[in-house]
């Protein structure tokens, strides 16, 4: 049967379709122009589901499960988001379970987003052959997950309590490629540029965009060198939408973090959206 896999982030949706090898066979991201609230969200959801659906020619009988990756807190057996007001949301708590239950009669279930992302890549992507990890989602904002792998059993540890760790010193040391993105900004005196306009610039051979570059994968590898002291990780999976940009990186981080096994994620921004559909499996 075909499952759907829902990433909510802090400036779109993702929203996709799996076939029963767990391949996305038809996904959409939609982005926010406005302020996303709690009947909003559910309307978009409703929406494009069942536009994805028309449009493969699939009926809703056919589908097993919907999983939802969500940004922050989640309380995942009851069905709890704690949302978010963050950027483009504006969503107060409530159980999005029930809500999408009493819609589409399916089994829903919901995890943080980027545990949903490192659920797939320690299932079947860059982390497949590691017994632990470490997984960034750099976009908008940033997640944080781990996991550790018991008998081929994945388990995720507490987002929060590696965030704790991670601000050292008052100093957040890995940041959003949304923050990299204001940083270049500031640097060349413009406004509202695209986030990959610093890679533009890099191709183009400016010193300023590649020194910014720099720069933020400097605080990214002095992070990782305090964080693997105090937890002992060293396969790092880089997601979100910074993994797209990976060939403008990730020498720099292999040369300068020999010690560690550096990766982007093998299905880039669509790993949460995958892992979601994971849920209920793992």
């Amino acid at each position: 049967m075909n499952k759907i896999g829902i990433d909510l982030g802090a400036s779109h949706i993702g929203i996709g379709i799996t076939d029963e090898k767990g391949l996305l066979i038809n996904k959409k991201y939609i982005l926010f122009r406005n302020k996303i609230e709690k009947n909003y969200l559910i309307d978009i959801i409703q929406k494009n589901i069942y536009e994805l659906l028309d449009n493969k020619k699939i009926n809703l009988s056919n589908i097993e499960s919907i999983g939802l990756g969500l940004p922050g807190g989640v309380k995942k057996h009851e069905g709890i988001f704690y949302g978010s007001k963050y950027y483009m949301l504006n969503i107060e708590e409530f159980n999005i379970k029930e809500v999408l239950n009493s819609i589409f009669k399916k089994k829903i279930y919901i995890e943080n987003d980027c545990n949903c992302a490192m659920l797939c890549e320690a299932q079947k992507g860059a982390l497949k052959n590691c017994s632990d990890g470490l997984m960034f989602t750099l976009g908008t904002g940033v997640g944080i997950s781990i996991m550790k792998k018991i008998n081929s059993k994945i388990t995720l540890g507490d987002e929060i309590q590696i965030k704790k760790i991670i601000d050292i010193n008052n100093k957040t040391y890995i940041r959003s490629f949304k923050n990299l993105s204001r940083i270049y900004e500031d640097k060349i005196g413009s406004t509202n540029i695209t986030r990959g306009k610093i890679f533009e610039d890099i191709e183009a051979g400016s010193i300023v965009a590649k020194n910014t570059l720099y720069k933020y994968l400097d605080n990214i590898v002095e992070g990782l060198n305090i964080l693997s002291k105090q937890i002992q990780i060293y396969n790092i999976c880089i997601g979100g939408g910074f993994s797209e940009y990976s060939r403008y990186y990730i020498y720099y981080l292999k040369e300068k973090l020999p010690n560690f096994n550096i990766n982007t994620s093998k299905y880039k921004n669509d790993s949460a959206i995958i892992g979601a559909t994971l849920l209920g499996v793992i």
